[in-house]
């Protein structure tokens, strides 16, 4: 029994373990589904009353602690607009392919520009790179 317990816990040693460290962004999700990612270097958080307020060298960001319903640490940015839709650049000249809602393909286009001025009104699903955006187009 003894050298059973001394394996173990040999093998426990030498199983790498997830550091904070290994982690470039502390995201805040909050109750409406947007989420903010702020960069952990220089981080200072700080609580008043029911506010929680992050502060690094770039941004400061404040939240009710209330409205907050996860908070993680990530490898990459997560940051999203309100209900946890990812924004695009409008003035980005990267070719984007278009699709409807339903999944037909309504063109590639030069430009985000360039495909909302040819689109009818509605809302559009736009794949970007690797990544996919919903769109409307008013």
């Amino acid at each position: 029994m003894k050298k059973l317990m001394i394996i173990l816990m040999c093998m426990t040693a030498m199983i790498p373990k997830a550091m904070a460290y290994d982690y470039s962004y502390l995201s805040f999700e909050t109750s409406d589904g947007s989420v903010v990612s702020m960069d952990v270097s220089s981080l200072k958080i700080t609580i008043s009353g029911t506010t929680l307020t992050v502060t690094n060298n770039s941004a400061n960001q404040s939240f009710v602690l209330t409205n907050l319903s996860n908070m993680h640490f990530s490898s990459t940015d997560e940051t999203t607009d309100a209900a946890g839709i990812t924004s695009l650049d409008d003035s980005d000249s990267q070719e984007v392919e278009v699709y409807s809602l339903s999944g037909f393909v309504m063109g590639t286009f030069d430009s985000l520009n360039s495909a909302k001025s040819n689109l009818p009104k509605g809302i559009y699903v736009i794949k970007n790179n690797d990544k996919t955006y919903k769109i409307t187009v008013k």
